[in-house]
């Protein structure tokens, strides 16, 4: 195992996780955290599809986010990576509604503009979307597989 701290948001396939987490794994859906001087702000899951855990209407993320909103308070509203498991709606995002992404999210990069926003979801095997997106002062990263990145 790595000596460093690992977290983690959930996917929509990650079922087995509300019973059994990772191992040495940290979950980091629905916080703010600090680390090293950096904040990150984590959201787990994907646009409603069916039912299930880590499934959310786009109401339901806004929800999400507005409990979150005292902890932003008290971190000065600032977030340095915001790491969610679905991209952003029309930043990275696809047509179908599993692989659509939230309004939720373009949000918090209007209004609190981290320099990065990691998310997976949408694999770059089965979209012509690019790894790499820069949206105002934010960059985009979609992590299939894995990336390497320097902050």
């Amino acid at each position: 195992m790595l000596n460093v701290p690992c977290y983690y948001v959930p996917g929509n396939h990650d079922t087995a996780f509300v019973k059994k987490p990772p191992p040495g794994w940290d979950l980091l859906d629905g916080k703010v955290i600090d680390f090293q001087g950096l904040s990150i702000m984590g959201f787990g899951g994907s646009m409603k599809y069916k039912v299930g855990p880590f499934q959310y209407t786009e109401k339901e993320m806004k929800a999400r986010l507005l409990r979150m909103k005292p902890k932003l308070w008290r971190k000065k509203n600032k977030i340095d990576i915001l790491v969610t498991h679905a991209p952003a709606e029309n930043l990275g995002d696809l047509e179908d509604l599993p692989h659509k992404g939230f309004k939720t999210f373009q949000y918090i990069l209007d209004h609190y503009k981290p320099k990065y926003f990691l998310h997976g979801h949408v694999h770059l095997n089965y979209s012509r979307n690019p790894r790499q997106i820069k949206y105002g002062e934010t960059e985009i990263i979609n992590g299939y597989e894995y990336h390497i990145f320097d902050y």
